[in-house]
Order: structure tokens, then sequence, then C-alpha cells
């Protein structure tokens, strides 16, 4: 009887090992849920028509995001951010987003753009109203997985 009982006690973590062993075997790391393209490296962007960031690449199909701050320095106004991707040796507009407002403060937005494939982007700030030049102080582009 003794046997027996430690016998099962040295059969179940011996099974416990096994199958810890398997699962962590089986274990992949997971994809990443959002990676950054592109940031302005702390430079502001100041523009009464318009301005272009950098070119920027992004290797796999995901959902676009950029998040930035914005002002106007003299008065409020709008101005929009869009999207456009390499094609040939142009630049298309993908997407465009909605109006962003800007006024004398500083304040920080995030804009969800579709999902867009593989490929070399580059974001346009425009101005569509007031007169003041419009200034975004920090944006960072980034994919991610989920809308």
């Amino acid at each position: 009887m003794v046997k027996k009982l430690l016998r099962s006690f040295l059969v179940i973590p011996a099974l416990i090992v096994g199958l810890s062993a398997g699962v962590v075997g089986n274990a992949r790391p997971a994809a990443a849920s959002s990676v950054y393209l592109a940031t302005n490296d702390g430079v502001t962007y100041s523009f009464m028509q318009s301005v272009y960031s950098p070119a920027f690449s992004n290797s796999r199909t995901g959902y676009f995001k950029i998040h930035l701050q914005r002002s106007c320095a003299t008065s409020e106004g709008y101005f929009i951010a869009r999207l456009q991707k390499r094609v040939g040796s142009n630049w298309v507009v993908q997407t465009v987003s909605e109006p962003v407002y800007c006024s004398t403060s500083r304040a920080y937005r995030t804009l969800e753009w579709s999902s867009q494939p593989s490929g070399s982007y580059r974001v346009e700030f425009y101005s569509m109203s007031g007169s003041s030049r419009k200034r975004v102080h920090y944006w960072g582009v980034y994919r991610s997985d989920t809308p």
C-alpha cells in the first residue's frame, strides 16, 4: 500500500512536467499588437499650406493610427492629416481623416485610419481654414493589428 502511494506521488509530478514541456514547446511568440512606424523626432512641423513627413515603411498589413499634439499660433483653425502611399514614383492619398481642430493651446488627438497593406508611406499635414500658422509639435504613426 505504501509503495503504491509513493509510486502515485512520483507519477503525478512526472506527468505535469511532461505536459508543461509540451505546452512550452508549442508556444510561439505573439505578434506585436502595435508597432511604431515613424515619429517627428522632436521637430515641430509649422505650416500654412502643407508639409510632408519623411517616408517610412510598413512591412505588414494593419490599421494605421497617428497620435499628434497640435496647436495654432495665433487663432483657431483646422487642418487634415493625409496618409499617402508611394505607387511607382508618385505619392497617392490613401485615406483622408476628418478635420483636426487646433487652438492656441496644445492638445493631443489620435486619428485612426483603415487597414493598409505593406509599403512606403508618408503623412501630409494640410491647412484647411484659419489664417494662423498650424503647428504639429509631436506626431507618431503606428500600425496596429486591431482597429
